[in-house]
Parts: structure tokens; C-alpha cells; sequence
């Protein structure tokens, strides 16, 4: 399993956090809760393989392209980790 930088956990628990509080406050559920955090890192994840994907085409060689496979290697990672806690 691929570890999280730091920054990057810290963006996530940031996530949960204000997703869980949000969901509260409107007296949502934890599965509630738990389809908007998913919801989110997907958005990320997805937005994260179009610029991707954009980027590979202009230069398969890039160092922050190679960045950018690893951050969503972590999005869809964190992911399936989240699922399975469930």
C-alpha cells in the first residue's frame, strides 16, 4: 500500500472532517457521510486524471506528471481503504 505524504493525509482527514461536520448539521447520516466523502475524493481523483491526461499528451517524460500519477495512485487508494472500513 502506497503512504500518503503528509500534506496530502492531512487534506483528507481536512475532508472527512468538514464533510462529517457538515453532515451533522444538517442531520444527515453516517452513510450520508460517508457517499459525500466518497463523493468528493472522486471529484478530486477524476480532476486529478484530467489534467493528467492533458499533461501526457504535451510531455510523457514530465517529473510533474509523474507527481501527479502518484497523487491519484493515493486519491484511489484512499479510497478503496475508506470503502473497506465500512
Amino acid at each position: 500500500m502506497a503512504k500518503l505524504r503528509k500534506e496530502d493525509e492531512a487534506w483528507l482527514n481536512k475532508v472527512i472532517d468538514d464533510i462529517c461536520k457538515e453532515a451533522d448539521a444538517k442531520g444527515l447520516s453516517k452513510f450520508d457521510c460517508f457517499k459525500l466523502v466518497i463523493k468528493s475524493v472522486l471529484i478530486d481523483a477524476l480532476k486529478a486524471l484530467e489534467d493528467t491526461e492533458v499533461e501526457w499528451e504535451l510531455n510523457h517524460n514530465s517529473q510533474e506528471l509523474r507527481e501527479k500519477f502518484h497523487l491519484l495512485r493515493h486519491y484511489l487508494d484512499y479510497l478503496k481503504r475508506y470503502c473497506v472500513s465500512f
